[in-house]
């Protein structure tokens, strides 16, 4: 889409008596559209006020058999689009799957998001388990890293060859 540029110059070329193919060459369009917009009488109107609208719809194979499918998802609304393709289609619908699919989610009611709830136990009766690389002062050691609930964050480091068990000073 060309905007107010492309007009102004325009209607500057013409005014010093370019041919289209001159105007075209310097507006950077092609020639036909120059002479489209001369047809239409665009040189005198201001593009700014061109506004487009939402087109029509198009008729479709799959209204004839709206009612049906709106009964059908008010009856039955867990009813999935592939079953009432199968409805449809007894019915004497020659559309296909997609077209159906999209009208299905288009009308669907959609579910209210469920409400997060939260899991909270008390302090020292839940444990956090994560496999774990330590680097200490003595060497790295491999094992399970072990919190026990939110308020006694004790990592336990378990090396996993020999069984033994260290604590650790929690990170900050």
């Amino acid at each position: 889409m060309y905007g107010w540029e492309a007009h102004v110059l325009l209607r500057h070329y013409l005014e010093q008596g370019l041919t289209v193919t001159a105007i075209a060459e310097r507006v950077g369009c092609d020639r036909r559209t120059i002479q489209r917009w001369l047809a239409a009488g665009a040189v005198d109107r201001d593009p700014a006020t061109v506004r487009y609208g939402p087109r029509p719809p198009l008729p479709t194979k799959l209204d004839p058999y709206k009612p049906l499918i709106h009964e059908r998802l008010t009856t039955y609304p867990e009813l999935t689009a592939v079953r009432l393709f199968d409805e449809v289609r007894a019915a004497g619908y020659a559309g296909s799957l997609t077209q159906l699919k999209g009208f299905v989610r288009h009308i669907r009611p959609r579910p209210a998001p469920e409400p997060l709830v939260r899991f909270e136990t008390p302090p020292g009766h839940q444990a956090q388990v994560d496999f774990a690389r330590c680097v200490l002062p003595w060497g790295v050691r491999w094992g399970l890293l072990v919190v026990l609930g939110y308020s006694l964050r004790i990592p336990v480091i378990v090396n996993t060859c020999s069984g033994h068990r260290e604590q650790v000073r929690p990170v900050a």
